[in-house]
């Protein structure tokens, strides 16, 4: 909502013409926000909401931090599909068929993924599809620069996903009780 609040608001910015683009540079950022944000939440623990005192607030705090950093790859995914969904209303049936397919297939995946993978390197994993769909938007509209970014940055979470299995960086360090 947050996203599609922000095409309304700034039409001026978010013109037609430069749909494909701007959806281009949101699926990077889709595919930077994934880890960065991750990384960030593994930095703010998680604190029981039964706290009594001068503490009492700090669990609501934390959990609030949490919340504003986890949303923030769904912001720019939305900003994709919204994107799609106000400019390039002529594809909208792909655009939506895309995105259903797209769910579906993460579903399935979603369990030979975390069976293959520890929790933190999937996540690492996912973080390269966003990337490849930047390449292919780069790609349409001919920005060859742009596409070799998206490739650069699918290869990049590859090799963080093959650094994490070998040798595990990203580690959740506190867990609900």
């Amino acid at each position: 909502a947050a996203s599609g609040m922000m095409v309304r608001l700034m039409s001026g910015f978010f013109r037609p013409e430069r749909a494909l683009k701007q959806m281009a540079w949101a699926a990077v950022g889709f595919g930077l926000a994934i880890p960065i944000s991750f990384l960030l939440d593994l930095q703010i623990p998680v604190l029981s909401f039964d706290v009594a005192g001068e503490n009492a607030f700090k669990p609501y705090l934390f959990f609030g931090l949490k919340f504003l950093t986890l949303s923030t790859p769904f912001f720019f995914a939305g900003l994709v599909i919204v994107l799609g969904f106000t400019h390039r209303r002529e594809e909208i049936h792909r655009i939506y068929f895309a995105d259903l397919v797209g769910g579906g297939i993460g579903c399935m995946a979603a369990v030979p993924v975390l069976a293959t993978f520890s929790g933190p390197t999937a996540i690492l994993f996912v973080s390269a599809l966003p990337f490849l769909a930047a390449s292919l938007l780069f790609r349409r509209i001919g920005n060859t620069r742009g596409a070799a970014l998206g490739l650069i940055g699918v290869l990049g979470m590859v090799l963080l996903v093959g650094l994490n299995e070998q040798s595990p960086f990203l580690r959740i360090r506190w867990v609900k009780s």
